[in-house]
């Protein structure tokens, strides 16, 4: 697993969000070991809307 050295992991909420094929994305960020650092990771491929619509941005956001 990568090390954290973010001063905001385990404080605030985290969320990624990133454009792509679900499959391929979700390889890399387990490949890198930062799965557990996020709240919430929302993939284009996965909500059917790139980044920067509103659908993807509320997407991690508490109803």
């Amino acid at each position: 697993m990568a090390s954290s050295s973010s001063p905001f992991i385990g404080k605030v909420p985290l969320a990624v969000i990133t454009n792509g094929p679900s499959d391929l994305q979700r390889f890399k960020i387990e490949v890198l070991g930062i799965e557990s650092w996020f709240d919430a990771i929302v993939v284009s491929g996965e909500v059917g809307q790139a980044k920067q619509t509103p659908l993807s941005l509320s997407s991690p956001c508490p109803s």
